[in-house]
């Protein structure tokens, strides 16, 4: 896996609430990742499956896991947004 843009530079202290939010949504873009790589082996070449069949249930759960894993992701960085806000409007000292 490719190295993330500034992944080997280290936040100041000040910014490490906010890295550490943006390090749980990669964690979470990934672990989605994973899920919609589970729903699309589930599926034939065109996306389809047999209704009925173990790989409906797999691609339903895997697309389930996908989009739930996105939005936790997408929550965490607006969070993290929300925070480094917060931290910049905060007088230093």
């Amino acid at each position: 896996m490719q190295s993330r843009a500034g992944s080997n530079r280290f936040p100041t202290e000040r910014l490490q609430p906010v890295h550490a939010l943006v390090a749980q949504a990669c964690a979470q873009y990934d672990e989605g990742a994973q899920c919609f790589d589970t729903a699309a082996d589930a599926s034939d070449e065109s996306g389809a499956v047999w209704v009925g069949t173990p790989e409906e249930r797999s691609q339903a759960d895997g697309l389930d896991c996908g989009f739930a894993a996105q939005g936790n992701a997408g929550n965490l960085l607006t969070q993290a947004a929300a925070t480094g806000k917060e931290i910049t409007n905060a007088p230093v000292g």
